[in-house]
């Protein structure tokens, strides 16, 4: 399951690699791209997440899974062929479409079947930092077949960048095969699997899942932001070419992005305060990350953006990572799959399908600098209104002090 996550969240980030040449070739403006790296693919997610989730509650996923690998490699197919904004959208679209029936069930299966008294990473901060690995290989992927795309252009008379989404649709066509047939066809889920809140084993979804859903929206909207649109910024700022910015990214969020995940996991584990207070360590987080990122989008030397980027990546994972282990804790055990579909579906929505179209808006807009220093304001922008959001919950001014009183 963490391989197959890995080569979506792969296909995924490609496409954020290839944007630059995107942009330059079809002429499409920064709100294009935006909405391309993010409603495209969020809205559908988001609707079909919540339908899969409430699926996966009920029959075994294994079918579920395997059927959203394979829409992921037509997605990316129709990518590989697009020459207009209508197929690169329905490619989005698609791709969304698949990992929403993939993600919700994988979490559930991996919540409920945890072993008792297991000692290292949790096997969820395993599978969401083998997410964090797929966005950096898509990356470095990309940047190595961007840096051969103009050799290639001249030899076979195609587009060089179209040989990306191309090997990602087969590499998870293959990979949907294998898992057909290698996973069980009936996984049962383990009775006496221990719930992580026996205080909601059963039932109504608790309040206290509200501010926990609220709080997984900034790192999210940050961490897909920076995602979607660092690369360009590198290209429009720094001087670097395609392929070099997806391969320096790529490279960074390999490492830090895959590391925020599982330092987020060890220390639940292993600090008390965190895991009673989520909404305190999330913003702390996020405090943190802010200025790192004022740092990386506007020094002028590499050696210094790539440090101050990596913090932000690391901060940013453990943001995420913190949140979402605290909405499986508070859900009822009977209702997991479907909760976690509508978290899913929810954070996905508003952090990944607004926080690229917003960066976006910003940059067209005329409120920031043009060019590269208006994306970098933009960027930035949208990252203090997320941070700023989250000290309000953990302060307990935005919601009623008696529902943060619930997830203290």
């Amino acid at each position: 399951m963490c391989l197959a996550h890995l080569a979506t969240m792969a296909s995924r980030s490609a496409f954020a690699a290839i944007v630059p040449v995107l942009g330059r070739q079809y002429h499409f403006t920064d709100t294009a791209l935006g909405v391309l790296m993010g409603p495209a693919f969020a809205v559908m997610y988001g609707v079909a997440a919540i339908t899969f989730g409430s699926w996966a509650d009920r029959h075994a996923p294994r079918r579920l899974m395997i059927a959203g690998l394979a829409v992921v490699a037509v997605a990316s197919g129709i990518v590989a062929i697009s020459d207009r904004f209508g197929l690169f959208f329905l490619g989005q679209l698609l791709l969304g479409l698949g990992q929403a029936a993939f993600v919700p069930a994988a979490i559930l299966l991996i919540v409920r079947d945890a072993p008792r008294g297991r000692t290292g990473p949790p096997p969820l901060a395993l599978f969401t930092g083998a997410s964090a690995l797929g966005r950096s290989t898509g990356f470095m992927i990309a940047g190595l077949v961007l840096a051969a795309s103009l050799t290639l252009g001249r030899t076979t008379g195609i587009d060089g960048w179209r040989v990306l989404p191309l090997v990602m649709a087969l590499s998870i066509a293959l990979l949907a095969g294998v898992c057909c047939r290698t996973l069980p066809r009936h996984r049962a889920i383990r009775p006496d699997a221990p719930a992580l809140a026996p205080a909601h084993a059963t039932g109504p979804v608790p309040a206290a899942l509200i501010p926990l859903f609220a709080a997984a929206f900034a790192p999210v909207l940050i961490g897909q932001s920076i995602a979607a649109w660092m690369p360009s910024l590198l290209v429009r700022m720094r001087g670097f070419t395609p392929a070099d910015a997806a391969t320096v990214f790529g490279g960074i969020l390999l490492v830090m992005g895959f590391a925020g995940q599982l330092v987020g996991g060890l220390a639940i584990q292993r600090i008390a305060w965190i895991s009673r207070r989520p909404l305190v360590a999330n913003a702390v987080c996020l405090g943190i990350a802010l200025p790192l990122l004022v740092v990386a989008t506007h020094a002028p030397r590499p050696v210094v953006i790539g440090l101050s980027l990596a913090g932000v990546l690391l901060v940013i994972g453990m943001a995420a990572f913190i949140a979402l282990q605290a909405v499986q804790t508070a859900s009822p055990a009977d209702r997991r799959g479907t909760t976690t579909g509508v978290f899913l579906a929810l954070v996905t929505l508003v952090g990944a399908g607004g926080g690229p179209l917003l960066t976006g808006l910003l940059s067209d807009s005329g409120l920031t600098a043009a060019d590269g220093q208006g994306l970098a304001a933009a960027l930035v922008l949208v990252a203090a209104g997320g941070a700023g959001f989250n000290a309000l919950l953990a302060a307990g001014i935005a919601i009623r002090p008696t529902t943060l009183a619930a997830v203290r």
